[in-house]
């Protein structure tokens, strides 16, 4: 029950707009611990879908549709930092979102955007297991193949955000 008070202390009744889940959320952690074997605390994300987040008895945090769940995130903090970042991306003045099988491995993929923007970095308070979120000198790539993952249902999702068009142009080019 301690992880339970510290999850819903920590993030009870937060509510915004949520990039990553493309809806709004609520955070209502909530747990029937007589009927939970093992424990787990419910409704840490609420989508109003089928879609949103759990944290298990062992502290692992669970994004899923359904019982269908993964980690991707450490913790619910890295989720928020990957929506603010989400939020700032949509803030450039190029923009684009797209879907791509033919993704590279992390490192590949970081060592190939540095051809395009020298300071680019894994911005590890945003990323998790299969969400990447990378950041450079007027440039913002998200990398998410969460959804990829939990059913196949559609290809992983990049989102690239620069301060100019041929910038936006190499990343896309780097990361497609």
């Amino acid at each position: 029950m301690r992880l339970l008070d510290l999850v819903q202390s920590r993030y009870g009744g937060t509510r915004y707009a949520s990039h990553f889940f493309d809806t709004d959320i609520q955070m209502i952690p909530t747990c029937e611990p007589e009927d939970a074997e093992p424990l787990r605390i419910d409704y840490v994300v609420f989508t109003g879908s089928l879609a949103g987040a759990h944290i298990e008895g062992d502290g692992s945090f669970r994004i899923g549709l359904d019982e269908n769940d993964t980690t991707d995130f450490a913790t619910v903090d890295n989720l928020i930092e990957c929506d603010a970042r989400l939020e700032v991306l949509r803030d450039y003045p190029f923009v684009r979102e797209f879907y791509s099988e033919a993704l590279p491995a992390g490192d590949e993929l970081l060592k190939a955007l540095r051809n395009v923007v020298a300071d680019v970095r894994l911005v590890d308070e945003a990323s998790g297991r299969l969400t990447s979120v990378f950041a450079g000198s007027g440039l913002t790539v998200f990398v998410s193949r969460t959804w990829n993952v939990l059913g196949g249902m559609m290809a992983p999702m990049i989102k690239v955000g620069a301060v100019g068009e041929a910038l936006l142009d190499g990343a896309i080019a780097t990361v497609r």
